[in-house]
């Protein structure tokens, strides 16, 4: 089967971070199928990529120098920050529609898999429409935290899209709440990401407690930063990733007078963000539901902190849920409360016992329901149905 994924961002290059479980995916999905992906461009970065035996088509939709609007931020997150951005958005979609149109034609594509439909579907929507091919959307769920009274069209949308898909794909039991509360009776599979599992590694800890992930109000970076207040001064934070509250962020660790004990990294190297996950005593993902309703789909840093022997601390709301069981793969901590956030850390790094018996039962949910193996038969599964 030919397979076409539409994305918002794809791996730029090798050292990228960006996105990691969906390489291990398309790299499996290829043991069976010939699959390409469509992205949209970014900067200089060449037109056709190959990653493995997965074929990367982008469409450059404005000058090299403009072309921004996806990869480091979401696009709803830079187009708040860049309004003048929009007058770049019917480029966008007009040059993503082309050239799917070219790669469905050149490559006699089966089956299409769009993930984030909303906004993607501009993209596909009028090809799907003339050439009926098979179409599985992909929902994270930020994109279904919808005020249907105030933002109509936009629920309405996404109603349309889930009902006219052949298949509904969501990343966890919260998403999958969400789209059937903004679709009803839309039939869906819960496919979280995948990872290679390896056994538990041994790695010498650090007196440090980690963060990674974009910098955004969902993320709840500053409750952490916080909790710092409560921790034997010994501990350093540090906090990985960008987005637009970095710079927000930065004043309160100035402010705090902890530029010695909180540090900002930025991006950081797929091998840097591994060594952290390795050398820290805990990882924390104190997520919030941001002024938009919008928190956690599911949590991948989480699962990625578990496969390198960390213990992980997250609040147990959204998706989280699916990942972390309070006091037996991790620990809850509560919504928005940096005292408590900084209990629970306190109990782990004061506690080797309690770290160690979180981590092997992790390790073990994380096997027995995120294996990558398990992911790509379960989306084999789909596109068997979809294709029929």
């Amino acid at each position: 089967m030919n397979i076409l994924h539409i994305v918002t961002a794809f791996k730029r290059s090798k050292s990228d971070i960006i996105t990691p479980w969906m390489i291990d995916l398309l790299n499996g999905l290829t043991d069976k199928h010939n699959v390409y992906v469509l992205a949209s461009g970014y900067g200089r970065i060449h037109k056709k990529q190959k990653m493995k035996s997965v074929k990367i088509l982008r469409f450059n939709y404005a000058p090299s120098n403009l072309q921004k609007i996806s990869h480091d931020y979401t696009i709803n997150d830079f187009l708040k920050r860049h309004k003048n951005y929009y007058l770049l958005l019917p480029l966008f979609f007009i040059t993503g529609c082309i050239e799917m149109y070219k790669l469905i034609k050149a490559y006699d594509i089966d089956v299409i898999t769009v993930h984030w439909p909303y906004p993607m579907f501009f993209i596909y929507f009028p090809i799907q429409k003339i050439l009926k091919i098979p179409v599985i959307n992909v929902w994270y769920g930020a994109e279904l935290k919808i005020n249907r009274k105030h933002d109509r069209l936009s629920a309405y949308l996404i109603r349309m899209i889930a009902r006219r898909a052949n298949e509904n794909i969501v990343i966890s039991s919260h998403t999958d709440k969400l789209l059937k509360e903004a679709a009803d009776n839309i039939e869906t599979h819960i496919i979280p990401y995948g990872v290679n599992i390896t056994e538990l590694e041994t790695s010498n800890k650090k007196k440090q407690i980690f963060f990674a992930g974009r910098l955004v109000e969902r993320k709840g970076v500053e409750y952490l930063i916080n909790a710092m207040d409560y921790i034997d001064s010994e501990y350093s934070l540090y906090i990985a990733g960008n987005g637009p509250l970095k710079e927000h962020l930065q004043n309160i660790i100035n402010r705090k007078k902890m530029e010695n004990r909180v540090y900002m990294l930025g991006y950081i190297s797929d091998k840097e963000l591994k060594q952290y996950y390795r050398e820290s005593m805990v990882f924390v993902l104190p997520a919030i539901f941001d002024s938009k309703g919008d928190t956690e789909g599911l949590g991948m840093v989480l699962i990625e902190a578990i496969m390198r022997n960390t213990p992980v601390i997250a609040t147990g709301i959204g998706g989280i849920r699916d990942i972390v069981i309070d006091n037996i793969t991790g620990l809850f901590c509560e919504e928005k409360n940096s005292r408590d956030i900084a209990a629970k850390i306190n109990l782990i790094i004061n506690d080797s016992v309690l770290a160690s018996t979180l981590t092997v039962n992790a390790h073990k949910h994380v096997t027995d329901n995120f294996s990558i193996e398990e992911i790509i038969k379960r989306f084999n599964e789909v596109y068997e149905k979809a294709d029929k």
